[in-house]
């Protein structure tokens, strides 16, 4: 059982890591509120002592990516799937979580406009700093898939730049 103080450290410590995957994940605010509650809820819930903080953080993550992986399967989700198409194409733009540069707020647009599949793995290697191999393990995926999706995502990001007339090195 933790503590008040141990909670609101692991809240401080992890909270926008858990959120912004989340948000990467279902591009959709409150999806996103409710899966970084329910993450916190069953760390509370849960009794299991954890090695270290990297152990911590990285069942963090890996509820994260769970249960957006349940919110898709939700029979609510895909009935409601034509709303989130609508919200897609509105032209809707990611503001990160406290981050008011522009110049990471443009890359993270950018991250935005890509497949499920390629956001998730760019995310993970570069904004929580996880190796492809503990991709690959938090994602139960070969660690080649991890990598071709990272060459291909990269591959994208640098297309909508130069698309846009801008240059960025991946």
């Amino acid at each position: 059982m933790y503590t008040e103080q141990e909670l609101a450290r692991i809240l401080s410590e992890y909270g926008k890591s858990v959120y912004r995957l989340a948000f990467i994940k279902t591009k959709n605010y409150s999806d996103a509120d409710d899966i970084y509650q329910e993450v916190f809820l069953r760390l509370i819930k849960n009794d299991k002592e954890f090695k270290s903080d990297e152990y911590l953080k990285n069942w963090l993550l890996k509820t994260t990516i769970n249960l957006c992986k349940d919110l898709w399967k939700s029979a609510w989700y895909r009935n409601n799937s034509l709303l989130s198409d609508f919200q897609e194409d509105s032209g809707y733009e990611y503001e990160s979580v406290n981050e008011k540069d522009d110049e990471s707020s443009e890359v993270t647009n950018a991250v935005m406009q890509l497949p499920q599949k390629y956001r998730e793995v760019i995310h993970l290697y570069y904004y929580e700093g996880y190796t492809e191999k503990e991709i690959a393990q938090m994602l139960n995926t070969n660690e080649k898939t991890i990598s071709s999706r990272m060459l291909r995502g990269r591959k994208k990001l640098k297309e909508l730049f130069e698309k846009e007339g801008k240059k960025y090195e991946f």
